[in-house]
């Protein structure tokens, strides 16, 4: 039986709202015996780092050390794992940049820090985005490759062709 899983992605900020995304990426990773890259997302504002930049070097001092211990459960699962800080602007942004990278065929990601039924319904900001930021990247390609299929590649090729003779021209 084949996988269904082959690159697995785990997105964490190591707070308390995180630990059972974590033990659930953990736990998968280790039953479909494949490794498991993991992104941290920073939130960074560029003022705040010429202003401060103690502040961000404790920030990533922390997240370092945040990221060791998850090294150290992963080690102790049996788990090979492959860590990663992103910084960015938004968090969501980082980690839907990071799954392209990877190639990732899962986001493992927490919900909110809130319990019950319609906590289950609801997804945070950074989940949110991720989701909606996947689907339309599918949503888009699954249009441009109906529109190949329909008006085939001359247009783009007569497009190149005036652009490169507009340039030259230029």
């Amino acid at each position: 039986m084949s996988q269904a899983f082959h690159r697995l992605l785990l997105a964490t900020e190591r707070t308390e709202f995180d630990a059972g995304a974590e033990r659930l990426a953990l736990a998968m990773a280790q039953r479909c015996a494949q490794p498991l890259a993991v992104v941290m997302p920073l939130t960074n504002n560029p003022e705040y780092e010429v202003v401060a930049p103690q502040l961000a070097e404790r920030a990533d001092r922390h997240a370092a050390a945040s990221l060791a211990q998850l090294r150290d459960q992963a080690v102790g699962a049996g788990v090979a794992i492959d860590l990663r800080v992103r910084h960015g602007a938004e968090a969501w942004r980082e980690i839907a940049d990071e799954a392209h990278e990877r190639l990732a065929d899962l986001i493992v990601i927490r919900r909110r820090g809130r319990r019950g039924f319609l906590a289950r319904l609801l997804l945070g900001s950074v989940g949110l985005g991720a989701l909606v930021s996947g689907l339309t990247a599918y949503g888009c390609i699954a249009l441009f490759l109906r529109l190949l299929d329909r008006i085939g590649m001359m247009p783009f090729v007569y497009y190149r062709v005036l652009l490169a003779a507009v340039l030259y021209a230029i």
